[in-house]
C-alpha cells in the first residue's frame, strides 16, 4: 500500500511541475505575441515601448536602440567564471559600497563629506570614488 501511495505521490508532484512548465509556456508565448504584435508598427512613437527597458521575469529584456526597440533572451551567464583580478576588484568594490554606506547613514560624517564635494556628484559616490583610489 505504502508503494502505492508513493507513485501517486510521485506522478502528483511530476503532474504540478509539467503544469507549471506550460504555464510558463503559455506566458512566454503570449509575451512573445503581444511583442510582435507591438513591434510590427515600424514607427518609434509607440508609448508602452518607449518608457520601458530592462528585464521581464528574467526571461526577456527589453533594449532601446535608435532605431527602436529590441526584444531579446535574458543571458545565461551561470557558466561565465570571474578571474582572480575580477574576484579582488568585487570584493573591493563591495567593500568601497559597505564605507560608503556607513558615510551616509551617518549624519555628522555625511554632512564633513558633503561640504568637500561640488555639488554634480552626491556624497555616496565621492565616497565609492575616493575608497576605489585609496586602497
Amino acid at each position: 500500500m505504502n508503494e502505492i501511495s508513493t507513485i501517486e505521490q510521485r506522478l502528483n508532484n511530476e503532474r504540478s511541475t509539467i503544469e507549471e512548465r506550460l504555464i510558463n509556456v503559455r506566458w512566454l508565448q503570449d509575451v512573445y505575441t503581444i511583442t510582435k504584435l507591438i513591434t510590427m508598427n515600424k514607427q518609434n512613437k509607440n508609448i508602452v515601448l518607449n518608457c520601458f527597458s530592462g528585464t521581464i521575469a528574467k526571461q526577456i529584456v527589453v533594449k532601446q536602440y535608435k532605431k527602436g526597440t529590441v526584444f531579446a533572451k535574458y543571458p545565461d551567464r551561470s557558466h561565465v567564471k570571474p578571474s582572480d583580478k575580477q574576484l579582488k576588484d568585487q570584493t573591493k568594490f563591495a567593500k568601497a559600497v559597505a564605507f560608503a554606506k556607513a558615510i551616509i547613514s551617518n549624519p555628522i560624517e555625511k554632512q564633513k563629506w558633503q561640504e568637500q564635494i561640488n555639488n554634480d556628484t552626491t556624497v555616496y559616490q565621492q565616497a565609492i570614488s575616493w575608497y576605489m583610489k585609496n586602497n
